[in-house]
């Protein structure tokens, strides 16, 4: 995952000006040959309907605007829908001293060592006719074959060019420090499980249909107790890569969980006017069972909680104006904030335990505490003499403690050299203590060592 623009879409990218020759070069591609090729066909990827007219346009601008100017390389490789690889290359740079990002193209790898990519990124840049003089840093993400320290993609495109440093991207740090949170085992079980029943729903139309009827019949039973209906939403899988963009569609889920309930219900005793297999019944019938435990319903409300503030985060860390300085700051406020709720846990989980017994009373379920014994080795076996007290003890406060933890050891080279930058600014220099001074001098003379000195 890249730093900022490797979670767009190509389409996001695209200027104003980029967009008419893109819908003309489809609509060629439409009328002259459907043929030989549609979208459906492996020939036909994402590739060929956008590289070829992104490339024209941005080139001639980027060849103008970097022929003097400093910028930076970032990349990340995609399997796309004809399992190919794909390897994404934007560039950074200035133009009229504002930050701008375009994406170059996609470019079809053949290979995934670290070797093969840092080829494929130099021969690119070299056919835009820029040089890699010019350039300042990369940024990729922390996977072996980019960030390994002698041999990776990156290492090896800095020893070439001495000047183009490596920053980790701050976006993929966020995604790992939020998976790594889930390592919490209630939250594990709720995660798979909404995996599951998001496969369930996914791949069968007939059982598609099953829930929209659901989601008919609650609306129309909520309509006779005036009550608000239920907004429609399409079930989708929880994307494999990114932990935070889960938040969407575990929000989907809460929303309509009555409607999820009652589709399962019906399956499982067959309560439709569609023949299920035997199959279908008792995985609707597990599904079930999981998605109405008090395990499963305080563990998506907690997820719930934080990640609002985290995917919040990511946006804003893929911002194509954002720096290490305003980066920084963000992960800071967001920090903080956490560090804020652990301190108030029993007022935070108010909130949160207020919209478990809104969703328990959906269903009919009673939010209770699992049977306790003197010795616990599967699961959390804390003293507690209500159930929102047990459930804050058990879920709430082991996931805020992971993910500050998480936050601390991911962001702390952000955090070094941010601190060290804002140092530096007029305001502050009469602060500096000789201690911070040798710091300073140490970390420059690391960083630019590269850097000529002039005479």
């Amino acid at each position: 995952m890249t730093e900022d623009s490797s979670n767009k879409t190509q389409s996001e990218t695209l200027s104003e000006e980029e967009a008419p020759q893109i819908n003309c070069k489809l609509r060629s591609q439409q009328k002259g040959n459907l043929d030989d090729e549609n979208y459906l066909s492996k020939i036909f990827t994402y590739k060929e309907s956008y590289s070829s007219t992104i490339l024209p346009v941005p080139q001639t601008e980027i060849q103008r605007q970097n022929q003097n100017n400093r910028r930076k390389n970032k990349a990340d490789d995609v399997t796309d829908s004809s399992d190919i690889e794909q390897l994404g290359l934007v560039l950074r740079y200035l133009d009229n001293d504002n930050p701008v990002e375009k994406v170059i193209e996609y470019i079809e790898c053949k290979s995934t060592t670290c070797e093969s990519i840092a080829e494929n990124i130099l021969a690119k840049v070299q056919e835009l006719g820029l040089s890699m003089k010019n350039c300042r840093s990369q940024s990729y993400d922390g996977a072996g074959n980019m960030s390994g320290k002698y041999n990776g993609c990156a290492a090896r495109i800095k020893r070439l060019y001495p000047r183009a440093e490596y920053y980790y991207c701050m976006n993929h740090d966020l995604n790992l420090a939020v998976s790594k949170s889930c390592k919490v085992p209630e939250m594990q079980i709720m995660i798979e499980s909404t995996k599951q029943l998001g496969i369930f729903f996914k791949y069968s139309p007939k059982r598609q249909n099953t829930l929209e009827t659901s989601l008919t019949a609650v609306n129309n039973q909520r309509q006779q107790d005036g009550c608000t209906l239920i907004k429609c939403y399409k079930l989708k899988t929880l994307c494999e890569t990114r932990w935070v963009e889960r938040h969407t569609t575990l929000q989907n889920i809460s929303h309509i969980y009555e409607a999820i309930v009652h589709c399962l219900t019906a399956i499982t005793s067959r309560n439709t006017d569609c023949n299920w297999d035997t199959k279908s019944v008792t995985e609707a019938s597990g599904l079930l069972m999981h998605i109405t435990n008090s395990k499963w319903i305080v563990a998506i409300n907690v997820y719930l909680h934080f990640s609002g503030y985290l995917r919040t985060l990511s946006v804003l860390l893929q911002g194509p104006t954002e720096d290490i300085l305003s980066a920084f700051q963000k992960v800071s406020v967001v920090t903080n904030e956490l560090k804020s709720i652990r301190e108030s846990c029993d007022e935070a989980f108010c909130d949160v335990w207020e919209n478990v017994n809104k969703m328990a009373n959906l269903v009919g379920t009673e939010i209770s505490i699992p049977r306790v014994c003197g010795r616990q080795t599967k699961r959390n076996n804390v003293s507690a003499d209500t159930p929102q007290q047990y459930w804050m003890r058990t879920l709430f406060i082991p996931y805020v403690d992971h993910l500050i933890m998480e936050f601390g050891s991911r962001f702390t080279h952000a955090s070094r050299t941010s601190t060290l930058a804002l140092c530096l600014l007029p305001a502050h220099l009469t602060l500096l203590s000789n201690e911070k001074v040798d710091e300073i001098k140490e970390f420059l003379s690391m960083t630019f060592r590269h850097v000529p000195h002039s005479k």
